[in-house]
């Protein structure tokens, strides 16, 4: 295990360690006793989410999982989410475990997904990576371990990870890692996604509290909103680089000439959405300065609409962050008649 993966590449996290145990516990008991509410309920096969949506779970691995959120709230949903037309929301699992409810709301971050991820015995997953989940990028994923057993384990980075139940646990998953479990019995994690916020960041190691680091990481910003007058003034056309649509572009492609797509800005339920090739591909969540990032995602890519007075100087700004690193390109735009 002595690989790290260098894809997506953000300097900040080799400068890190690979886990850190947060300064928060739980209840193991309150913990197990919400779990044997869900007994009955069937576990679905994770989906993975890719740049270019959701895709097929296709294994003989004994991986598994129960949304306590997800995208609109979708109780059959296994997967994490990403960009698209909707936010997260509790899922109706949530109101039948009272405790895991109250595990959530302690998080001091705008959650996204969460999900009991069940591996059962004798499973091993492949080598591999989350993409661009960790704090240059905006998101967070931890881990509460529910139920466990010795042979339940992480490795990555070169260690052999054993969290107990109650803890709270952070990991790079960028980096290459494999998950275990040798036993007879499963291993059941509540799995979070969230975005990274100042209170957040006081419950991990002094690692974490630089200059440098604090620097690097993409914190969640407010979400002041706009009327629906001008939400419907920043409607426009432009020529959009195909690469922007995934998050799973290495960092700045959308920026080298290539293949574009006309997209529409325009009216899209209570905010706008982008719309390519008449069809709506994303809702769009104000993030300040007529700025928007991509729903269920963070501001890891944004698109700013910029009217003038001037004749021809509307334009999109896109731009994408890794950390401190802001790469952006400037794209006339068109009003609609």
């Amino acid at each position: 295990m002595s690989q790290i993966d260098n894809w997506p590449q953000a300097p900040i996290l080799t400068k890190l360690p690979a886990v850190a145990r947060l300064r928060q516990e739980y209840d193991a008991d309150r913990l197990r006793k919400d779990l044997a509410q869900l007994n009955g309920l069937t576990w679905n096969q994770p989906r993975i989410v890719s740049g270019e949506g959701v895709g097929k779970y296709v294994t003989d691995l004994d991986w598994r999982s129960i949304a306590l959120r997800s995208l609109r709230g979708e109780a059959t949903r296994s997967d994490a989410g990403g960009p698209g037309l909707a936010e997260f929301a509790d899922t109706r699992w949530l109101a039948d475990t009272p405790y895991f409810k109250e595990v959530l709301a302690g998080i001091p971050a705008p959650l996204r997904a969460a999900r009991l991820m069940l591996l059962g015995p004798g499973a091993e997953s492949p080598l591999h990576h989350d993409t661009k989940y960790g704090l240059p990028w905006g998101a967070l994923r931890l881990h509460v371990p529910v139920l466990t057993t010795p042979g339940a384990v992480l490795e990555i980075d070169d260690t052999t990870q054993r969290w107990q139940p109650g803890q709270l646990w952070y990991a790079d998953f960028t980096r290459m890692h494999v998950v275990r479990n040798t036993d007879r019995e499963p291993r059941v994690h509540m799995v979070i996604d969230c975005q990274p916020t100042e209170e957040l960041l006081e419950l991990f190691p002094r690692e974490f509290h630089t200059a440098d680091v604090r620097r690097n990481i993409l914190f969640a910003s407010e979400q002041p909103t706009l009327s629906i007058e001008e939400l419907a003034a920043l409607r426009c056309t432009f020529r959009l680089p195909r690469s922007f649509k995934s998050f799973e572009e290495e960092d700045g492609v959308f920026t080298v000439a290539q293949e574009c797509e006309i997209a529409t800005i325009d009216l899209f339920e209570d905010s706008l959405g982008l719309h390519i090739d008449g069809q709506a591909a994303f809702k769009l969540v104000h993030v300040g300065d007529r700025e928007f990032r991509l729903a269920g995602w963070s501001r890891e890519r944004t698109i700013q609409l910029i009217h003038s007075e001037k004749n021809g100087g509307d334009k999109v700004i896109l731009r994408s962050r890794c950390g401190n690193v802001v790469r952006s390109l400037e794209i006339p735009s068109s009003r609609p008649l």
